[in-house]
């Protein structure tokens, strides 16, 4: 791959600053992209849902996360799929029941965060 040339630079940035951001961005992008699926796995408003469900009872069944959606099981186990293989929520099984909760990977701040109202008017 050949590097993009520096033929637009701006008045106050010079080609080695540029080329210095250039590899700066690059060194991080391992965990751009793995920010980068996180967010499109939270792009889904049944999702979001589901993750602040999680967040704040700690753990449930599909069934339950299904009653409280008025989703079928069938439909929020395609969702909690999704979900497992992006390693935001992990599972338990106690006998036929399948438990679901938040990993370790999703920082409790950050989905606080993502829920926050922001336009002032509150719910």
């Amino acid at each position: 791959m050949t590097a993009a040339r520096l033929d637009c630079v701006s008045p106050d940035r010079s080609p080695d600053e540029l080329r210095s951001l250039r590899k700066r961005l690059a060194a991080h992008a391992t965990r751009l992209r793995r920010s980068s699926e996180h967010f499109a796995l939270l792009a889904g408003e049944t999702r979001l849902k589901i993750m602040h469900l999680l967040g704040e009872t700690g753990e449930l069944c599909v069934c339950d996360l299904a009653t409280i959606l008025e989703m079928t099981p069938a439909a929020v186990s395609q969702h909690l799929s999704r979900l497992r293989s992006g390693r935001m929520v992990g599972s338990r099984r106690d006998g036929m029941t399948i438990y679901y909760r938040l990993t370790e990977t999703v920082d409790p701040e950050f989905l606080a965060s993502i829920l926050r109202d922001r336009s002032g008017r509150g719910e």
